[in-house]
């Protein structure tokens, strides 16, 4: 197929079946319902190049505070590769977020070589590992206490995410942590918020994350709190290649390594945030 013309245009909500169908067919775990998060949500940008009415390409991104713009769901329908689609639509929502500081992406393997040409840099190594049918799994601290999420205390939970990542994303984080309450907890001790951990049903498998904590015992007693709630589910989680003791206690609870993300940069630089407390992402379509 040569010559295609097609235009690029934002999305509403009726266009959202075709985003999902369009995800779906690259094997993804977006939801209908995420799709519908990022059209919904003025402050955010959903994207898609139209062939006539007909959706062959997407891309999206997560905007924080004016300060942060996380692109991703950068997708372009199989027959329709190879024609530059694609890397128009990443021109496209690169020349509306020029005021944002900071622009970030997790690329695929397959994204990577556009993600470099167009001036993006390699900064961290994310790993996906899943588990088609997990077990409950032994809490790993005896001295402190998971809460249910609850308006109480969903604003700290906000708040500590804020000092994880480096910026508000409120509006990512109170999706998260509605879209599941079976996973999300915050974990207390000594009279303080000391970590928490959220995720989402997907199309494929409960998505864990982002867990956040202070401690590794912490993070691990998060996660042990999740996959109780989820037995028998499928379950995916992405995090960091430098947590390599969580990727250790994973791979003993039933999980493998299925593939790899490249956290990328555009421009100056990444966002400082405390990434020593960042045990798993939100999703690279989340950061």
């Amino acid at each position: 197929m040569q010559g295609v013309s097609y235009s690029i245009k934002s999305v509403q909500a009726a266009d959202s079946a075709a985003l999902y169908t369009l995800s779906a067919a690259e094997g993804w775990n977006q939801s209908e319902a995420d799709w519908l998060f990022f059209i919904n949500n003025a402050q955010h940008k959903a994207i898609a190049s139209f062939e006539k009415d007909r959706i062959i390409g997407s891309t999206t991104a997560v905007c924080y505070e004016n300060r942060l713009a996380w692109i991703g769901m950068v997708v372009v329908q199989q027959a329709y590769r190879g024609m530059g689609i694609g890397k128009s639509l990443v021109q496209h929502v690169l020349n509306q977020l020029r005021e944002f500081p900071f622009i970030q992406l997790d690329a695929t393997p397959m994204g990577l070589p556009l993600y470099q040409h167009l001036g993006f840099k390699e900064e961290d190594s994310i790993i996906r590992m899943v588990n088609p049918s997990v077990k409950p799994v032994e809490t790993a601290s005896k001295d402190s206490t998971i809460l249910e999420v609850t308006r109480e205390n969903i604003s700290e939970i906000v708040s500590f995410d804020e000092g994880v990542f480096g910026v508000s994303r409120h509006s990512v984080i109170r999706y998260l942590l509605e879209s599941c309450p079976r996973i999300s907890g915050a974990i207390v001790g000594n009279n303080q918020l000391n970590g928490f951990i959220s995720g989402r049903p997907g199309r494929l498998f409960y998505q864990l994350g982002p867990v956040e904590a202070n401690q590794y015992r912490e993070a691990e007693t998060l996660i042990s709190y999740a996959l109780k709630n989820l037995e028998g589910k499928s379950v995916v989680i992405d995090l960091p290649r430098d947590k390599e003791k969580m990727i250790d206690f994973l791979r003993d609870n039933g999980f493998t390594i299925q593939r790899s993300f490249s956290r990328m940069y555009y421009a100056n630089e990444p966002l400082k945030g405390e990434k020593e407390k960042l045990f798993a992402i939100a999703g690279p379509e989340f950061g």
